[in-house]
């Protein structure tokens, strides 16, 4: 090793601890670019797909849903002086002061054969009970288009008339 930094002295110029501080720098280099190239590399970026993107929204559109009860009807105090009558469902106040239903928010369609619970239950006169029949016809028979909603139990030709602007079946 004395013999390194001997040859090391005569090649630079430098002096007995200057060439020791430019071996120890070149050792501790070499030994982090060795051990980086061995271990694991994780992703910068992780991939994303836009139905998980859809999903995400979605959850926070239902997490901003404040359920209503059947009772109440009407919407009295509103920032911009409106008034909103809402006779059962979800409603969510916007920052704009505007009131919609769970079945106005977003303006997505909603997938019949691949939506969750929540996103079939923003469709107009959808709850729980009906997104629970739509998922367990669609485990029986996949949806080939949006009159097929007639044959879950509880969705009629009136129900299906408001739901359909608001469903799609790729």
């Amino acid at each position: 090793m004395k013999r390194f930094l001997v040859s090391i002295q005569r090649a630079t110029g430098l002096t007995s601890t200057e060439a020791i501080v430019v071996v120890s720098l070149a050792l501790v280099l070499t030994i982090g670019w060795i051990g980086s190239s061995l271990s694991p590399k994780p992703a910068t970026h992780d991939s994303i797909t836009i139905s998980r993107i859809a999903n995400i929204l979605d959850s926070l559109e239902t997490s901003a849903v404040a359920p209503i009860s059947r009772t109440q009807s009407r919407i009295d105090t509103l920032p911009h002086g409106q008034i909103s009558t809402l006779s059962r469902g979800h409603m969510v106040k916007l920052s704009n002061g505007q009131i919609k239903t769970s079945g106005q928010i977003g303006a997505r369609r909603v997938d019949l054969n691949t939506a969750s619970k929540q996103q079939l239950m923003r469709l107009p006169g959808v709850g729980p009970s009906t997104a629970d029949k739509i998922i367990e016809h669609r485990k029986n028979r996949k949806f080939t288009s949006v009159d097929d909603l007639l044959d879950v139990k509880g969705i009629g030709p009136a129900k299906l008339a408001k739901i359909r602007a608001y469903a799609t079946v790729p």
